[in-house]
Formats: C-alpha cells, structure tokens, sequence
C-alpha cells in the first residue's frame, strides 16, 4: 500500500481550496470538488489479511475496513450477510477462493442492518469467482456491479 503523502511533501503543482474545501493533489491524479466527490484515477484496495473466513450458513462476512475479503466454504452455504456499508459508494470484493460446488447465496435484502445485497437470495457466488459490490446509502444497501 502507498504511504499517505505528508503535507511537507506537497509541490508546487498540488494546492487546496480553503474557500471551497476542494483540493488538486499528485499532479492532477487526485481531486475533490469541496462537496465530498473525490475522484483518483488509480484506487487502491486494502485485501484482508492472509486468513480466509470459512463461512456456515447464516455468517456475516467481516470486512473490517478492507475493500477485498477472500472467503470460503466447506459446503454450499445460504443466508450469507454482509455488514452495512460505511460511506456512500464504498466498494466490497468478496473473493471466494473455495470450489465451483461451494456456493454462497446470500441472504434476503434488509436496508441498513446487517442482511444480503439488493438483490438478495438470487446473488449467488460460486468459486473460485469473486463479486465486486457498491453501497447505496440512499437506500441502505449493497449492489452488486454486473
């Protein structure tokens, strides 16, 4: 993972709006418009550590904080959950690296608590495949992106 820039690393090509909040930074591959839209033409996620969550049925994956989590199961599994999302747009890989008759259904949808995708019941994963999902805060729920 890159190391956060210090703020006495800052050139003369990066600059922050004080007026607006909004900020131009890494000679242009980092800007925000002051209103909490950031845009970065290269993001980088953090995986989970080297431990794979074996699921059972009715888990909810831990993602703490990570972008990418990797799963597994020992068996097909169902009522999978997945925990609420903690900003607008924030985007999940799960990566389940168990076999093609190990799947996981997730659980029905249930907007802002702990429960499956939007899609609910019919989101399916099976291995080794991986699902890339994006949290609506309007409405409370992961998508998953087809």
């Amino acid at each position: 993972m890159t190391a956060v820039p210090a703020a006495s690393r800052l050139t003369s090509t990066d600059f922050i709006n004080v007026d607006t909040g909004g900020q131009f930074l890494d000679n242009g591959l980092e800007w925000s418009d002051g209103q909490g839209n950031k845009t970065v033409q290269t993001i980088q996620t953090n995986q989970a550590t080297a431990v794979v969550q074996t699921l059972a049925n009715g888990n909810t994956i831990a993602i703490a904080g990570f972008g990418v989590v990797r799963v597994t199961a020992a068996g097909a599994v169902t009522g999978i959950q997945l925990p609420v999302g903690t900003r607008p747009g924030q985007h999940l890989v799960v990566i389940h690296e168990g076999a093609a008759a190990n799947t996981l259904t997730f659980a029905a949808a249930n907007a802002n608590n702990t429960g499956g995708p939007a899609d609910g019941v019919s989101c399916v994963i099976t291995g080794p495949s991986c699902r890339l999902f994006i949290w609506n805060s309007v409405t409370g729920l992961w998508y998953r992106a087809a």
